[in-house]
């Protein structure tokens, strides 16, 4: 409850001086409370242990994820705290550098606001410290390849999504959405004019939504059995958590509502616009088809963070059609969502959750 008052009070205050902040200065909460958190159990202290054996017992590291133990080795010098620290100012950097040059700066608080509140976003990534990294590092390659299609910035992305494969496995899908940019924007793919009305788009990508949302079982038992049977040198055990497939109703609900105007979007974006909506669609699909999922419903992760900044660009594009109702429904439903599920995850009593939250200089 502690860190809604202050989130709600720090944001309120940010906003009257919104012609003057920059983005910096509306993530700078975010860094805060991920920087200096303490008193929340979990990875958080697993990942602290796992430095200590790294740097002052020298454990062996035998995991394929080998970066994240170089760098954990490349801090020995210090300690966990101060590595973490370091961690979240990278964090920190990229989510306000890609805000400022992708979204509008009217909405600059939103992307701040949206990952604050939303639980898939800091609350996750203030658990799962490697995958969190590996999810920025892939915000920071798509960053560069959409300075534009060179040489330079094609080998610095694919090395930026060398490294989120190795913080974590699953940044093998930085590796597809970089090289998936290179080809359409080699091809133009991401200027071409949508022929077909706006609100059409939109229903064709709900009526699909839909479909998978309902036949997902069915789909997960025919597929499964194929999948378990690939040798992927050791992803495919994440095909094992196919068979936890499961529903929310409520949730799915509300995001076929942000499908709807995500996909009305696209036929107004162009270029990393458009893409990055793409990115945010699919990743709206696969949350759902995975929810339930154990460690697969992980891999959105890494195309839902788009969301933070696609949503004010909806919000933009609606309001500047003249759709202003629909502009602020999407605008208050998005930040409702996102406190919602913060809610949930600060008032259970839970040492898990957030609301036994400290931050480590005493308040």
């Amino acid at each position: 409850m502690k860190l809604i008052i202050i989130a709600f009070l720090y944001f309120a205050i940010m906003y009257l001086y919104r012609k003057k902040v920059t983005p910096y200065a509306y993530f700078l909460i975010v860094f805060i409370v991920m920087a200096f958190q303490s008193n929340v159990t979990g990875d958080f202290y697993s990942y602290a242990e796992s430095f200590y054996k790294y740097n002052v017992f020298r454990v062996n590291f035998n995991d394929n994820e080998v970066g994240w133990y170089c760098l954990n080795r490349l801090f020995g010098f210090s300690n966990f705290f101060v590595f973490y620290f370091f961690v979240a100012l990278f964090e920190f950097y990229v989510l306000s550098k890609f805000t400022k040059k992708y979204v509008p700066k009217v909405l600059w608080i939103l992307p701040a606001v949206l990952f604050f509140f939303d639980m898939n976003m800091m609350f996750f990534q203030m658990k799962g410290l490697r995958q969190a990294l590996a999810i920025e590092l892939g915000v920071l390659a798509i960053y560069t390849i959409g300075r534009g299609v060179s040489l330079k910035n094609i080998i610095l992305s694919m090395g930026i999504s060398a490294l989120a494969f190795l913080m974590h496995q699953t940044g093998l899908v930085v590796f597809a959405y970089v090289l998936f940019y290179i080809i359409f924007e080699k091809l133009r793919l991401l200027y071409f004019n949508i022929k077909i009305g706006a609100y059409l788009l939109s229903i064709a990508a709900v009526v699909l939504f839909y479909s998978l949302y309902v036949s997902k079982i069915y789909l997960v038992e025919t597929i499964q059995p194929i999948l378990l049977q690939l040798d992927l040198g050791g992803l495919e055990g994440y095909f094992g958590d196919l068979g936890e497939a499961s529903y929310n109703i409520l949730i799915d609900v509300v995001k076929g509502y942000f499908v709807f105007y995500i996909a009305y979007s696209l036929k107004y974006t162009y270029g990393m616009q458009r893409y990055i909506t793409m990115l945010c669609l699919i990743g709206a699909f696969l949350d759902m088809f995975l929810f339930g999922m154990g460690n697969l419903y992980r891999v959105p992760l890494f195309l839902t963070i788009y969301g933070i900044f696609v949503y004010p660009n909806v919000v933009n594009i609606l309001w500047h059609n003249r759709k202003r109702v629909e502009a602020l429904a999407f605008l208050v439903l998005s930040i409702a969502y996102a406190v919602r599920t913060f809610v949930a995850i600060s008032m259970r009593g839970n040492p898990d959750m957030l609301d036994t939250y400290q931050f480590s200089f005493g308040l």
